[in-house]
């Protein structure tokens, strides 16, 4: 139960910190743009939403964490409920980057493969979405807030806003640290050019000769010579200085 709890609301969290707090401030921003009910009246709920919505989430890579809360918004202001399904569904499921790699590596007739099968499948669920449980959702007023009257599920509403808040500012630090201590730890030693990404004082270089290196939580040593600590002197489980990892 320990481990789950710590996966759950620490790992997890500040793996997916980021792109939570992305899709939050673009849920933000769409409420407080468009008003509600703009889009069924000047878009219109058939096909040509969840078309269009195709054509915005298949080049753009929008993870699945940030697409959720912008979805909400955009069904706020109007839009069917299946073309954010579309949306929803082709947006992960696809880029620009990873349509590069597929005509690459696989050729132009996999892309139209590969592009006609999500797009078929997102836009199925998105009609039979709409036909038959479009009556089923019931979401609040765009951006608005509510009034709970004082009632104490209000407050464990509030309560829980407020914590899930600090938590995602807590783990957007915990993400941001480690790269200011590495970014330091390079530039206070250029010549050898050896970083740690973790806590200076406790980790060796391993371009220093250092038998061993001490593994860190967040990073460790990187060796001169571009490597991870694991193919280097020290064997230390971290990523070379600018590497991708």
């Amino acid at each position: 139960l320990g481990d789950a709890w710590h996966h759950g609301f620490v790992t997890m969290l500040v793996d997916l910190a980021p792109w939570l707090a992305l899709g939050l401030v673009l849920a933000a921003a769409v409420g407080a743009a468009v008003p509600a009910g703009w889009i069924a009246e000047n878009v219109g709920t058939g096909l040509w939403p969840k078309v269009a919505m195709l054509f915005v989430g298949i080049p753009l890579y929008i993870c699945a964490t940030s697409s959720t809360p912008l979805a909400w918004s955009l069904v706020a202001a109007g839009l069917s409920p299946g073309a954010a399904i579309v949306l929803l569904l082709s947006g992960p499921a696809t880029n620009m980057a990873t349509m590069g790699w597929v005509i690459k590596d696989l050729g132009v007739k996999a892309l139209v493969v590969y592009l006609l099968a999500i797009a078929a499948v997102s836009l199925g669920a998105g009609v039979v979405f709409d036909a038959y449980f479009a009556d089923m959702v019931r979401i609040a007023p765009a951006a608005g807030a509510h009034e709970h009257g004082g009632s104490i599920w209000g407050l464990v509403q509030m309560m829980g806003a407020g914590a899930f808040s600090a938590g995602l500012v807590w783990a957007l630090w915990v993400r941001v640290r480690p790269a200011k201590q590495a970014k330091a730890c390079c530039a206070s030693a250029p010549a050898s050019g050896s970083c740690c990404a973790g806590e200076p004082k406790k980790a060796s270089c391993c371009s220093s000769g250092a038998k061993a290196d001490v593994p860190l939580p967040l990073g460790g040593c990187c060796g001169g010579n571009g490597r991870s600590g694991s193919e280097s002197q020290g064997g230390g489980s971290s990523c070379g200085c600018g590497s991708k990892g």
